[in-house]
């Protein structure tokens, strides 16, 4: 789904053209996830259409709407082609996780975010299925090896939960929260 002033940043890349050099290595992000992320403010890049140029500093699913620079393709080929397959997993992992914090490769994240995927916009009334979730869903059960210490604190969780479920569930929210925020889509 587009947001306001959407065709502004998509029809025409003179915007672009004007705040990054496209020989540098660098994604911008112009979707959101509706998932609490770290970002870092940054002055040198200008806002453009009332939209800030953020860093992102931490995880963020999805690829439904991106700018790749010239020299991003080429070091994420690089990158790939060095994959074995079993390093190999969906692209959003790779370019929004994995590889955040390498040096020499910067994600800048638009904020206010100009798109979000149906699906997470309107979770409870989707009218779209998601194939990777359901593949995500499958490899997280079938790949995770479960020792006996996550398996206690798991039980011990569990227990805590159904006693004071309110309570739990205001704690993990602030833990997941902590120095994060949620990138809108308007």
């Amino acid at each position: 789904m587009l947001g306001e002033n959407a065709e502004q940043f998509l029809a025409e890349d003179e915007w672009l053209k004007v705040r990054f050099n496209f020989q540098e290595i660098f994604v911008l992000r112009l979707e959101t996830f509706l998932m609490p992320v770290k970002i870092e403010k940054q002055q040198g890049i200008l806002p453009f259409q009332q939209r800030e140029i953020d860093i992102l500093k931490s995880k963020h699913f999805g690829t439904a709407g991106y700018v790749i620079s010239h020299g991003a393709a080429k070091y994420l080929i690089e990158v790939f082609e060095k994959f074995s397959s079993e390093e190999v997993k969906p692209i959003d992992e790779i370019m929004f996780n994995q590889l955040i914090d390498i040096s020499g490769y910067q994600v800048y994240q638009l904020n206010p975010a100009i798109c979000v995927q149906e699906l997470q916009l309107n979770q409870e009334n989707s009218v779209l299925e998601s194939g990777l979730q359901k593949e995500r869903k499958k490899n997280t059960v079938s790949h995770t090896k479960k020792t006996l210490k996550y398996r206690l604190t798991r039980m011990k969780e569990n227990i805590l939960r159904a006693l004071n479920k309110k309570k739990w569930e205001e704690r993990q929210y602030i833990k997941g929260l902590q120095g994060k925020n949620i990138i809108l889509f308007i």
